[in-house]
């Protein structure tokens, strides 16, 4: 089901999913001053507040205000392009986040990968909406549309124009009735992820594929929360809370989580299995704590604790604290 919002419909989908979700929207700056910011090969240290804030402040806003300027056409069936820029940006973002998660912040753009997937966002906007298998009659349709579509996160949205806050940050909030598991922040926060692609377009609906199953490199094996240990900024503190590691099972696992020592209530959305394993990346549990809404700045600290995790057939269990900032937007 589709969700009406003020700017229109967002429909978001990954390999395995058809999920809904608003949309999102951001505070821009001024477009053209970040051509010198990089975008792969970033790194972070998460326990210590400046270095999270800097970060912050260079590489994540260093994506904000960045319009595609696609140059494509949908009358035509032209796939077109969109500028260097603009995909700079959405691999910076991508990477933020990554690097923020504590993975490998390296991952970098195919040329053959994006020109797939920009093939796939044009038929998403020739046919107002997204298919993981979208069928031969489908306007504008190309086999390598159809291949990024099956190997791709995707979104489609009418009345807006595509941003990296509406693409990425809207995969890695995951929100909507049919996202309990998560798999698009999954996949984009995967470790062992180093080549991906996108594409979009834009012609008063949007939509974009970030290609998320290609060629993975060996390990690391470690755990990738979101939102993750140490300092984070609390606008990028979504509803659900995740905790992924490689091969566990967490179908018999809990999680407690405090805030100045008293018990957080939760729900458990979602847990996997050691069968599931490469079903969206890595195994993952998520959750949903019930936050009353805080109007203060201060900073905020959580505690989780994953309990009775499966590990190599061993029970592990994985504690580490959230520091929620306000650093603005």
């Amino acid at each position: 089901m589709d969700n009406s919002v003020s700017r229109g419909i967002w429909i978001l989908g990954c390999l395995f999913f058809l999920p809904t979700a608003p949309c999102l929207l951001g505070v821009g700056v001024a477009e053209g001053s970040q051509p010198s910011v990089p975008f792969t090969g970033l790194k972070v240290d998460t326990r210590d507040r400046d270095s999270v804030v800097a970060f912050y402040e260079r590489f994540y806003l260093a994506s904000e205000g960045v319009k595609p300027h696609w140059t494509g056409d949908v009358a035509s069936c032209n796939p077109g392009t969109v500028s260097t820029e603009f995909k700079h940006a959405v691999l910076r973002r991508i990477n933020y986040f990554r690097a923020m998660a504590g993975v490998p912040a390296d991952v970098v753009f195919s040329d053959e990968l994006n020109t797939k997937c920009q093939e796939a966002a044009l038929m998403i906007v020739a046919n107002r909406g997204f298919s993981h298998s979208p069928p031969s009659t489908w306007t504008c349709y190309r086999t390598g549309g159809a291949e990024a579509s099956g190997k791709a996160n995707l979104y489609f949205s009418t009345g807006d124009s595509p941003s990296p806050k509406l693409i990425v940050d809207g995969y890695i909030e995951d929100p909507g009735r049919d996202n309990v598991s998560v798999g698009h922040r999954r996949w984009l926060l995967f470790p062992r992820q180093r080549t991906m692609g996108s594409g979009t377009a834009a012609d008063g609906d949007s939509g974009n594929a970030v290609w998320i199953v290609a060629d993975f490199a060996p390990g690391p094996k470690i755990q990738s929360p979101w939102p993750p240990a140490g300092y984070v900024p609390k606008q990028l503190i979504f509803e659900r809370w995740s905790f992924s590691f490689p091969k566990a099972d967490f179908s018999s696992a809990t999680v407690e989580m405090e805030r100045g020592g008293r018990r957080v209530p939760l729900n458990i959305d979602f847990r996997s299995k050691s069968s599931d394993d490469g079903f969206d990346g890595d195994n993952t549990i998520v959750w949903v704590p019930k936050i009353q809404s805080d109007t203060s700045t201060g900073d905020v600290t959580f505690r989780i604790a994953v309990r009775n995790v499966l590990v190599d057939g061993k029970s592990k269990d994985f504690v580490y604290e959230v520091t929620a900032i306000d650093i603005g937007q």
